[in-house]
């Protein structure tokens, strides 16, 4: 953990655009799985804990700023995630939220994306949604750890 915070820290210098760019960049991903049917807290799950996933928790790496559709089809065609079933369906509003949040609490925690989503669940933020959306990134974050004193800084 130690030698992932140092790496993180590295990233001190990257602007506040350059870190909001790389969240989006994730949050568009998920909003594309949303978009292509598949089954959202699987897909989490999966690419959380994968290696591709773990390239994004690095300061720097090409995933982060590939076109969305590339770095997609880059996870899936090694991850196979299945379709959802009609009662799983989550609008890509809220996949585009948990993406952008999964990442945005990397990079102000600097846990590492596996270790999120082990104590965040997709469908947990899909619940929080109504109330976080509207608000500040820092917000949404401020909240959500208010109830996961493990993810804090």
């Amino acid at each position: 953990m130690e030698i992932l915070k140092q790496k993180m820290s590295d990233c001190s210098p990257i602007s506040n655009k350059i870190m909001y760019d790389i969240c989006v960049q994730q949050g568009r991903i998920w909003e594309i799985a949303a978009s292509k049917g598949l089954d959202m807290e699987e897909f989490s799950k999966k690419y959380l804990s994968s290696s591709f996933c773990k390239s994004f928790d690095k300061c720097w790496s090409l995933y982060q700023v590939m076109n969305p559709h590339e770095a997609f089809d880059e996870f899936i065609s090694t991850n196979k995630v299945t379709e959802r079933s009609d009662k799983l369906y989550y609008g890509v509003d809220v996949s585009y939220f948990a993406g952008f949040m999964y990442r945005f609490i990397a990079f102000k925690t600097h846990k590492k994306s596996a270790d999120i989503q082990k104590h965040l669940s997709f469908s947990e933020l899909v619940r929080r949604y109504p109330g976080l959306h509207t608000v500040s990134e820092e917000e949404a974050l401020d909240e959500i750890l208010e109830s996961h004193k493990d993810l804090e800084y």
